[in-house]
């Protein structure tokens, strides 16, 4: 599996079919999934569903559910970056899918604070 390959997703609640996510991480990802578009990282496949990754939380959906992609070297969530604008380092909490734009935005928190501006990739620098 290429390690740089993300999808989002075209499933919701009530307008989706349940059997898109496999049953045992269907409440877990009811949880997660409040957000459309977040990106996930593709980190396995397993018959007809993609295993996506998405900060520490795996699950298994349908690849007709999944939409593929064209970005490359996403950061993920959970993950140090310096906030190019004023060099306060920062850690990734959402990674959401700008659908006009083509590209991922990322919601980040400084000092415990959830920021509320969206940032794009060139606005952040990972903190090694």
């Amino acid at each position: 599996m290429a390690r740089n390959e993300y999808v989002t997703t075209s499933w919701f609640e009530g307008s989706s079919n349940p059997n898109d996510i496999k049953t045992e991480d269907f409440e877990r990802f009811l949880l997660h999934n409040r957000l459309r578009g977040h990106v996930y990282q593709v980190v396995g496949h397993d018959g007809d569903y993609l295993v996506i990754k998405y900060g520490t939380e795996e699950f298994s959906i349908s690849k007709d559910a999944c939409i593929k992609l064209a970005v490359q070297n996403v950061l993920q969530v959970g993950e140090k970056v310096a906030l190019t604008e004023s060099s306060a380092v920062a850690c990734i909490r959402e990674i959401v899918w700008h659908f006009k734009r083509q590209e991922p935005f990322y919601l980040v928190t400084v000092d415990d604070r959830k920021k509320s501006r969206r940032y794009a990739h060139h606005e952040l620098v990972a903190v090694r």
